[in-house]
Formats: C-alpha cells, sequence, structure tokens
C-alpha cells in the first residue's frame, strides 16, 4: 500500500472515532480543552506508529487504552444524588487510576475483562479499584454504606 492510501487509511479511521474518543477523554478529564488535547496527543501518537497499529487484532481496544494510559500516567488533567461539581471533586481525590476505572466501568458501561484489558491489569484489580472508589466517592458525598 503506498503512503497515501496509508495516510487516507488513518485519516478515514480517525474521523469515525473522533466522537467516541472524545466522550472518553471528556469522561476522564472533565474539561473538553483538556479531553481535546488528550485526543489529539493519542491520535498524534496512533499516526506515527499507524503502519504497524492498523493490523492490530482490536485497534479500537488498543487505542482507548493508550488514551486511559497516558492520562492515567498525568499528561492530562479529570472527572446519583450530588451535582456534577461535587463528583468532580471527589474524583480528583481519587488516585488516577481508580478514577480510571470508574470511568470505564460505570462511566462507559465496559465489563469488568474490557477494563482490565484498557488498563492491561487483572480483573481482579478492576473489581478492587472499583469498590475502593466508590466507598471513597460515597465517604466524600456523604452516601451511606450500602446495605
Amino acid at each position: 500500500m503506498d503512503r497515501t492510501a496509508v495516510e487516507e487509511e488513518y485519516v478515514e479511521y480517525v474521523t469515525a472515532r473522533a466522537d467516541g474518543l472524545r466522550r472518553l477523554a471528556f469522561a476522564l478529564t472533565g474539561d473538553p480543552d483538556l479531553a481535546d488535547a488528550l485526543v489529539q496527543s493519542t491520535v498524534t501518537d496512533l499516526y506515527v506508529h499507524w503502519r504497524r497499529a492498523r493490523s492490530a487484532p482490536d485497534l479500537d481496544a488498543d487505542v482507548r487504552s493508550a488514551l486511559v494510559r497516558s492520562w492515567v500516567r498525568g499528561r492530562r488533567r479529570v472527572v446519583g444524588r450530588a451535582s456534577a461539581d461535587s463528583v468532580r471533586a471527589a474524583m480528583q481525590r481519587l488516585p488516577r487510576r481508580v478514577q480510571a476505572v470508574l470511568v470505564l466501568r460505570f462511566g462507559l458501561g465496559m465489563s469488568v475483562d474490557a477494563t482490565a484489558a484498557t488498563l492491561r491489569c487483572t480483573d481482579r484489580a478492576v473489581r478492587r479499584r472499583a469498590a475502593r472508589g466508590l466507598e471513597a466517592l460515597r465517604a466524600h458525598l456523604g452516601d451511606p454504606p450500602p446495605a
């Protein structure tokens, strides 16, 4: 495949997935400008590695995983009965990996297995982080623990 065709394939791929990537990035950052910057950083990295990346068995999962891992590493900043601002403030107090688990599991409705694959950790780690994160959010937001 010539360079022009490969670049067109990349542009088609990114264009088709840009909205979904922005939604994920916004769910993580809580800020539209930071979300756009995170997406831009991710798709730029993807462009650099496109020739190899495009043959991945599940490219969508790999790109989502790269975006989340970039955010977890701290390249960009985050995102009941409580107000959205209260939830954001409570989320920011949590470790980034816990925040990522909560956003993927409950914000995007991903399964434990898919979340573990995205974050490259075990199912047990996802369940543990989700439980700790929800417990911390409840404590911060004043919700009683579940019966």
